[in-house]
């Protein structure tokens, strides 16, 4: 069993900055092969992870907020080590893919965001750096108009109308966790996400606080249908749905072409 030790003294990282977006390297984590004995049910396994190497992707935007990731828009042309090992040859477990990217962390402002870049190779022995080339796509956006649909009952079934979309309430009731009075799912085929603010109103105009909880997504064949569930302190009778829309969306391709030294 080989045990990699990475000291965080030696990681060494690099950047670029290109349409305003700054990408850089920030974290790297190299597991190696699991062992287990013949029998057991568990395996030891370094970070209790699965083998491979991860690479921590940071985005900055000088400006714009980054409204989305596009990870299945985005692509890695090279991955590997300076001994010349190609991760790009490996396939990932449970896939034919040979990296993914992993779920994407946001800051509040929407100027930043952080990703990951999973691998199941591991590097050489004796390897110093692994460099990566590419190119991410993200939306980015700067202004925004908000949009609101007609009166709605809380009821499943119940529809709103807005920015182009519909959005169908599935649940509507009393939340089985929490002092909150009404717990709202809304299901569409437009992430809720890719909007600046979702704003709720009463039947006379008058703003709901309200809280984001539960998302998910489903699809196939490129069709999506999202699911976020909203809590409220209060049980109005009808609600209003206001979308903060962006205007000025932009897709922007940020090149990638990095190298983190490992210290091995």
């Amino acid at each position: 069993m080989k045990l990699v030790f990475l000291a965080g003294s030696f990681l060494a990282f690099t950047s670029s900055l290109f349409a305003g977006v700054k990408v850089s390297a920030v974290g790297f984590r190299v597991v190696g092969k699991e062992y287990k004995e013949e029998g057991a049910q568990e395996s030891l396994r370094a970070f209790n992870w699965t083998p491979g190497t991860s690479l921590a992707l940071f985005f900055q935007s000088d400006s714009k907020a980054i409204v989305n990731f596009e990870k299945e828009k985005s692509t890695i042309t090279s991955f590997g080590d300076d001994k010349g090992t190609d991760f790009l040859k490996v396939k990932k477990r449970f896939s034919n893919k040979s990296y993914s990217f992993g779920m994407k962390q946001e800051s509040e402002s929407r100027k930043a965001l952080l990703t990951t870049l999973e691998s199941d190779a591991i590097p050489q022995s004796g390897a110093k750096t692994i460099k990566v080339n590419g190119e991410v796509v993200l939306s980015v956006a700067s202004k925004s108009e908000l949009k609101k649909s007609g009166k709605a009952d809380i009821k499943v079934g119940e529809k709103f109308e807005v920015a182009g979309h519909t959005f169908t309430i599935e649940k509507a009731g009393k939340p089985k966790w929490g002092e909150d009075k009404l717990e709202v799912i809304l299901k569409s085929s437009v992430d809720l996400k890719s909007y600046r603010k979702v704003v709720f109103y009463d039947a006379e105009g008058k703003e709901m606080e309200s809280k984001r909880g539960m998302w998910s997504s489903m699809g196939m064949f490129g069709k999506k249908t999202y699911k976020t569930s909203f809590t409220f302190k209060e049980e109005p009778k009808q609600l209003v749905l206001g979308l903060d829309e962006w205007t000025d969306l932009e897709v922007v391709k940020v090149p990638l072409d990095l190298t983190v030294g490992a210290g091995l």
